[in-house]
């Protein structure tokens, strides 16, 4: 199944980054933990938007050496949602 992931200024209809079904499930602890903490959710089957706060929280939850170009190419995205306080648009099915 997988996700995309936009940042919300986008002009683009192209996602930023597409993450697999794997990469979201290595990433899915975290999203839980957001979930607890900021009663956001994200999951594969809804669309979400994460502000930049949340980007941030995320950030550091994440540790750097989960791997896999798309997870730190997801982490640049939130690091940049978080550093020029732009929204992210979740895309699921």
């Amino acid at each position: 199944m997988g996700i995309e992931i936009k940042l919300e200024q986008q002009t683009t209809e192209e996602p930023y980054l597409n993450l697999s079904h794997t990469e979201f499930n290595i990433l899915l602890p975290y999203f839980n933990q957001l979930q607890i903490k900021t009663g956001v959710i994200i999951d594969e089957y809804s669309d979400t938007k994460l502000y930049p706060e949340h980007s941030k929280f995320l950030i550091d939850l994440i540790n750097e050496n989960i791997g896999g170009e798309n997870i730190n190419t997801f982490i640049s995205l939130l690091n940049k949602s978080s550093q020029e306080l732009v929204n992210l648009l979740f895309i699921g099915d």
